[in-house]
């Protein structure tokens, strides 16, 4: 659903096509109110994109310009907008076991969730792939002070398990979706 608006005027003898504008109702329901009483709502700008490198572990992701890198911790790398509501992490794992199977590490996490968040709420569990990278990505919500929802990718490449979390409040997961699914689809070794 959109708003469209045309306009055909005859001026000086000559037919004239006026366009206004089309804008998919979910981009504008948010300043309709504004926009109705008149005020002026500056668009969005396109935010610029880093990639950020793990040479250690071999592997590559993009993010929002504004958004900050911790990578001093040594269980994982953490990217996140600055106010903490929305960020993910990346953990790796290497010398697995050739044992070891990626459908197991995602049991043992749902197994762990369900014990410590009794709201917890598993959404989905299916296989995917990013960068050609396969594996299993599972989303929940649960309640933690806000309620939050997570987006796990979990994939193995030789001897390494690889583990990116999402997580935003889940109030404001609109906002960020596109960001999100732009940032876990460029995740590459």
């Amino acid at each position: 659903m959109g708003i469209n608006s045309w306009v055909i005027k005859v001026s000086g003898g000559i037919p004239v096509e006026g366009v206004n504008f089309a804008v998919a109702i979910d981009g504008i329901k948010d300043v309709l109110p504004q926009l109705m009483a008149g005020e002026d709502i500056l668009a969005p700008v396109e935010e610029s994109w880093e990639t950020y490198s793990n040479m250690a572990y071999g592997y590559s992701i993009s993010y929002p310009s504004s958004w900050q890198v911790d990578d001093q911790n040594l269980k994982y790398v953490r990217i996140h907008h600055s106010s903490y509501d929305v960020g993910l992490d990346i953990a790796t794992v290497t010398d697995v076991s050739p044992k070891s199977k990626v459908e197991n590490l995602v049991d043992t996490n749902i197994d762990k969730l369900e014990g410590d968040y009794p709201d917890f709420n598993l959404l989905y569990r299916e296989e995917v792939a990013y960068g050609g990278l396969s594996g299993i990505e599972i989303a929940y919500t649960y309640t933690e002070g806000a309620r939050w929802y997570f987006r796990h990718f979990f994939a193995r490449a030789g001897n390494s398990m690889y583990h990116t979390r999402i997580w935003i409040k889940q109030s404001e997961y609109e906002s960020y979706s596109v960001t999100i699914d732009r940032i876990i689809s460029s995740f590459s070794l």
